[in-house]
């Protein structure tokens, strides 16, 4: 949410159930990646954070183009992989979306909003408590793992909710880590920068280590490959999106999923980024 992965000045189609529904343009998917995995949780605007821990130092300024696909993703991997718990944190994400939890584990193990602990410490141990419940152990440093989950709690049941909601969320400052890593809330932009240069991110080597061997290891293991069936419905349903956009008018306003079979695409996942050489100047002699 905080660098806007949908557009507000363009539309794109869906096709569901035979139907089209229209949506605000996909920019770049990694733009809802980044914040979720708290690796940007600064503002076009600079006006708000979510919670995430960490800020791309050059996406504070501008705002990267979408088109380039193999740049933004490759910055946002290279931050990642200095997090030290990156892996830990998508793999928690993956099955919080994914897999079905016993009613025990999870809804009714939560307490009711009104009986939410007051005091932030309370809160913490009852999302580590609650990972544990699900199999995940080791976010005593940051439990604040969901961070895209704003996303969720915006969406009210009608326009005027929503707006609500969102207005709360982007009105409310920033919250930054102070050396313990526990969120401090501050009101101004230049507070936050000032806390984020004094308590900069120091995660020991080792643990970089050790994240990116979990994260080779989980990526070939459930990632790479083919898996034909799901090709082939996509195939299918571009074919239908685009027919069904063009009989309504809507030639080239199909919103169609990024082909992920990308050489270049997925290279920038693992290696880094070419440096742009600097062009000498021309001088006269």
């Amino acid at each position: 949410m905080t660098m806007g992965m949908f557009r507000d000045d363009d539309e794109e189609y869906l096709l569901i159930n035979g139907e089209l529904h229209a949506r605000g343009r996909r920019d770049n998917l990694d733009f809802c990646n980044a914040p979720c995995f708290g690796l940007h949780a600064l503002s076009r605007d600079k006006k708000w954070t979510n919670w995430g821990q960490h800020w791309i130092k050059e996406w504070m300024d501008e705002q990267p183009d979408p088109s380039k696909r193999e740049e933004i993703r490759s910055t946002y991997m290279r931050v990642g992989g200095r997090t030290g718990d990156s892996t830990l944190r998508f793999d928690v994400i993956r099955h919080v979306a994914r897999d079905l939890y016993p009613r025990g584990k999870v809804e009714d193990f939560l307490p009711d909003y009104q009986h939410l602990p007051r005091d932030e410490e309370g809160r913490r141990q009852i999302m580590l408590n609650l990972y544990a419940n699900m199999g995940f152990k080791g976010l005593e440093r940051d439990p604040n793992l969901i961070t895209c989950s704003q996303c969720m709690m915006v969406c009210g049941k009608d326009f005027d909710e929503t707006k609500k909601r969102y207005d709360m969320l982007t009105s409310s400052g920033y919250v930054v880590p102070d050396p313990d890593w526990k969120m401090i809330h501050v009101d101004t932009y230049e507070e936050a920068l000032a806390l984020k240069e004094k308590y900069k991110r120091r995660v020991h080597p080792a643990e970089m280590i050790k994240d990116a061997q979990a994260s080779g290891k989980l990526w070939f293991k459930d990632y790479f490959g083919y898996e034909p069936i799901g090709e082939f419905k996509d195939l299918i349903y571009r074919i239908k999106v685009k027919n069904a956009c063009a009989k309504a008018g809507l030639k080239g306003k199909e919103a169609l999923a990024p082909l992920l079979i990308n050489p270049s695409y997925l290279s920038a996942m693992i290696l880094p980024p070419k440096k742009k050489r600097k062009k000498n100047p021309i001088t006269n002699s």
